[in-house]
């Protein structure tokens, strides 16, 4: 039977990191050869109304907390493993969709999720082919996410988002077949999401339009992922 161990952890004290993970590979009997990355705090502000130390917290806790668990778990992983050319872990990150385009009242949320990116697609071509690294792109999922969000709290509808369950299925699955990479979510924001990707001259020009809706609606407390309040007016 698989063994279960629940370890109270503040990520953002990068320097428990160490000692957390030591704990976890003791009570497991062994380190765990797959670790899910999945810390992070949302935001629902505009740029001029955040705070610049908003934007650092954010990076810290959806950024810097997650690389540091990472090169820690990596290095241990690999000290255990001595050299051999096949799989030894994998790594799975969440982002969001906010880290493959830019989110209207969401700025340091989407550029830490950005971060994760540029890190992490570099970490797995550096550790190919001894750790497989998957960055998942979840869009709105019910969650408590707003609830928590730095800045205004907005009403949110689990109805405009997807339910937890198939997020995790899906994540679940990218895992299973080692993809690098996988966007879930419903429309229009995966719509947006391939047509900024393969035409961004037009996402972009369609952002520059839905943009400012975006952060009235935001300023109208109406939920921001009905899309119907601003997509259609």
């Amino acid at each position: 039977a698989g063994k279960t161990f629940v370890l109270p952890l503040d990520v953002l004290d990068i320097n428990t990191h160490e000692n957390a993970l030591n704990a976890a590979t003791k009570a497991l009997s062994g380190i765990p050869e797959i670790l899910i990355l999945n810390s992070g705090r949302s935001q629902r502000q505009t740029i001029l109304d955040a705070p610049l130390e908003t934007s650092r917290e954010i990076l810290e806790l959806n950024f810097f907390a997650l690389i540091s668990i990472a090169r820690i778990w990596s290095k241990q992983l690999l000290s255990m493993t001595h050299g051999t050319t096949k799989q030894d872990g994998q790594l799975i990150i969440t982002s969001s969709l906010s880290g493959k385009i830019g989110t209207p009242a969401g700025s340091s949320y989407s550029a830490s999720k950005f971060a994760l990116h540029g890190f992490f697609d570099s970490f797995r071509m550096e550790m190919y082919p001894r750790i497989n690294v998957l960055i998942a792109c979840p869009g709105p999922v019910v969650s408590e996410i707003a609830k928590f969000a730095h800045g205004k709290a907005a009403t949110e509808f689990d109805s405009n988002k997807m339910p937890t369950k198939r997020c995790s299925y899906l994540m679940t699955l990218a895992s299973f077949y080692n993809y690098d990479e996988v966007w879930i979510s419903r429309n229009p924001e995966l719509f947006f999401t391939y047509l900024l990707q393969y035409v961004p001259r037009l996402g972009h020009a369609l952002g520059r339009r839905l943009g400012p809706k975006r952060v009235k609606a935001l300023q109208q407390g109406r939920d921001l992922f009905d899309s119907s309040t601003y997509l259609f007016k």
